[in-house]
């Protein structure tokens, strides 16, 4: 599949957007209280349907919080449209090419920065 680069590169800066404001997105979970007033952080799993121009439809298992916040899997959203990404060693980092091996990208979660 050959994705022209117009499209990829905006799609890139949508899914920048999401990272940066879901950077807690795969630990989600896991988050609690510490015994705080506060309640702790509520979720629940659904499919949603993403229909993006010129590509065609796909389902995505994503979370949506009770603040309305929806947490979309990177990995999952870049597989589903035929982007190759692998997790770096330590799961801190997404990478992998952009319609050729030399046009590489890094997600770096710890830093919150797209290289």
């Amino acid at each position: 599949m050959h994705l022209h680069l117009p499209f990829v590169l905006k799609f890139l800066a949508v899914v920048l957007l999401c990272l940066l404001s879901l950077s807690t997105a795969l630990h989600a979970q896991e988050i609690t209280n510490d015994g705080k007033d506060e309640p702790p952080f509520q979720y629940d799993e659904i499919s949603v349907l993403f229909m993006v121009e010129n590509y065609g439809n796909f389902y995505l298992d994503v979370i949506y919080s009770t603040d309305g916040v929806l947490y979309i899997n990177i990995s999952d959203l870049f597989r589903a449209v035929g982007i190759p990404a692998f997790y770096g060693q330590k799961g801190d980092s997404l990478g992998g090419f952009i319609d050729r091996e030399n046009q590489k990208y890094v997600f770096d979660y710890t830093n919150k920065q797209l290289k």
